[in-house]
């Protein structure tokens, strides 16, 4: 049986953590998932998956990369928890990298929720969702449809083995985060993704998962190095399965034969028929 404990310090985040041991299986994962969403109604889970540790460290270049933790000056006054004043030292020595006390100060405000505000906005600042998927045609035409959507039941195995599979990672207990938002698709600030060109920007995640969330009612609820988990509260029809097929396939298009994009929708369409999770590769 697995047991749930609220880690004390995350290094890579900003949002309270639970971390999950003796974790069997895909199953028990998305069970302690509901779990932590029924006792934090308030805000929403996000939950790690594949390669955690890779997951971390893209995590930290791709905020670097994209300046997503980028403050305005404006912004210290809005920070209650922040402690410069109280340290006896000025704004301007606060924002002097040369300054002593610098490294001190800045890495009591990173890591703090305090900052989490202000590194989604920067993500949003970037999303213009009037105006449609283009934004994926602009790039070489898109993204690969080879290897590129798991459902949950076609998983032949809960443990991830190698790079093309969004299953769990067998060298460290899943960690699940509660993210202060309304919105799920909103989580994505807590573990933002990538920074190389054929990939998926957070702003791309956060435009993809905002449209599932905006008109199907699915949320971004895992993120990994290499895939995004979504979570189907309920049962959809056929139309909806026919209208997020064709959503994912504006998406990841290359390779796809030409003449057989009605095939690959319907069998897209097939796959997701009762299922309550499914996986889309992110890079």
């Amino acid at each position: 049986m697995y047991d749930i404990n609220q880690l004390e310090y995350k290094s890579a985040g900003l949002c309270p953590t639970y971390v999950a041991h003796r974790i069997l299986n895909l199953d028990e994962y998305f069970s302690v998932f509901q779990a932590l969403a029924n006792k934090h109604p308030e805000a929403r889970i996000l939950c790690t998956l594949d390669d955690q540790n890779q997951a971390d460290y893209t995590s930290g270049h791709c905020i670097d990369a994209n300046d997503l933790d980028e403050i305005l000056q404006s912004d210290l006054t809005q920070i209650d928890r922040l402690k410069w004043q109280e340290e006896g030292v000025t704004l301007e020595q606060w924002l002097d990298p040369d300054y002593p006390v610098y490294d001190k100060l800045n890495y009591q405000f990173y890591y703090q929720a305090s900052h989490f505000p202000f590194r989604l906005r920067n993500i949003e600042s970037k999303v213009d969702m009037e105006a449609g998927f283009s934004r994926f045609n602009e790039r070489s035409g898109g993204f690969w449809m080879d290897e590129t959507l798991y459902t949950l039941s076609e998983l032949k195995n809960n443990y991830r083995e190698d790079d093309n599979s969004p299953a769990l990672d067998s060298r460290n207990p899943p960690e699940f985060s509660v993210v202060p938002v309304a919105h799920a698709y909103q989580t994505i600030a807590c573990s933002p993704q990538n920074y190389w060109a054929d990939a998926l920007k957070p702003y791309d995640i956060y435009y993809i998962a905002r449209y599932l969330e905006d008109n199907f009612d699915i949320q971004l609820v895992a993120i990994g190095a290499s895939f995004m988990g979504f979570w189907i509260p309920q049962r959809l029809t056929q139309a909806q399965n026919s209208a997020i097929a064709a959503t994912i396939m504006k998406v990841y298009h290359k390779g796809i034969a030409e003449g057989y994009e009605a095939n690959l929708a319907e069998q897209i369409s097939q796959r997701l028929n009762e299922e309550q999770v499914f996986f889309l590769i992110h890079t």
